[in-house]
């Protein structure tokens, strides 16, 4: 990582790709994506996001009653 963090700070955007090494890429990609699930607003996010399919799937199932009803009325 000590590698990793000094290419780092001499990096400009366009040098990225050939900076690093394809281990490297991936190490580094994967501790932003720990990073970025350890923060509270990424947290709250997901939460208010499966709260959201959440009411929509119990809608959707809401409808599919609603018509199964009317199929069996007719």
């Amino acid at each position: 990582m000590q590698v990793i963090l000094k290419k780092l700070c001499d990096l400009e955007p366009g040098s990225f790709n050939s900076a690093f090494k394809f281990e490297e890429k991936v190490i580094l990609l994967s501790i932003l994506i720990d990073t970025v699930h350890d923060l509270n607003e990424f947290r709250n996010f997901l939460t208010k996001r499966n709260e959201l399919k959440s009411s929509y799937n119990k809608e959707k199932m809401d409808v599919y009653a609603t018509i199964k009803e009317l199929e069996q009325q007719q």
